[in-house]
């Protein structure tokens, strides 16, 4: 009896599990954006996630490759845009930066809205553009669903999930506009 009942618990808990549904968020700077001139490092000031309603989400950072201090990578959940995050600069610069967060609060991506990243601003040091050739995964229970491409120096970029480089109309509900069929000629 005791084993029936220990089965069924197992049972009703990978249910569940199946219910959950995660929404997770990769900034990636790749060593194929250059790392000549002390360019492969990542650091982000500030990543902020908002819904439809403009409230911003929180996040939880899962993982990440490397960062040193006194700049952890808790600085970019952190809500001062005074304190940034710095990666790693091993001898060794064959692997990619990242950071991975997920999105706590919604169940599906298409509950976001927006995606802002500040991006360090640092005067004379001229750090800022090492940004370029990032990019940021939305990723919907493991699977990727698109990526935003960062190709300019910005002091902040706001991302909107409707202009997401691999978008194909999944958020876009039944009040989204369509496209009228062209008229048949008489």
């Amino acid at each position: 009896m005791m084993y029936y009942l220990f089965l069924c618990i197992f049972m009703i808990m990978n249910l569940c599990r199946l219910c959950v549904c995660s929404v997770e968020l990769r900034i990636v700077r790749p060593v194929s954006a250059g790392t000549d001139d002390d360019n492969h490092h990542l650091h982000i000031r500030e990543f902020q996630v908002f819904d439809n309603m403009n409230t911003q989400l929180t996040l939880s950072i899962i993982d990440f490759d490397s960062q040193i201090d006194p700049w952890p990578v808790s600085n970019t959940i952190d809500g001062n845009l005074d304190t940034f995050s710095h990666s790693y600069f091993p001898e060794d610069i064959s692997k990619d930066h990242f950071i991975l967060y997920q999105v706590n609060g919604i169940e599906d991506y298409c509950d976001i809205s927006n995606i802002d990243i500040y991006n360090r601003i640092d005067g004379d040091l001229h750090a800022s553009h090492r940004i370029i050739g990032s990019y940021i995964n939305v990723i919907q229970d493991e699977v990727t669903i698109g990526t935003f491409d960062i190709t300019q120096d910005l002091p902040l970029y706001t991302f909107n999930i409707n202009q997401l480089t691999t978008y194909t109309d999944d958020c876009l509900g039944t009040d989204a506009p369509t496209e009228e069929p062209a008229d048949e000629p008489l």
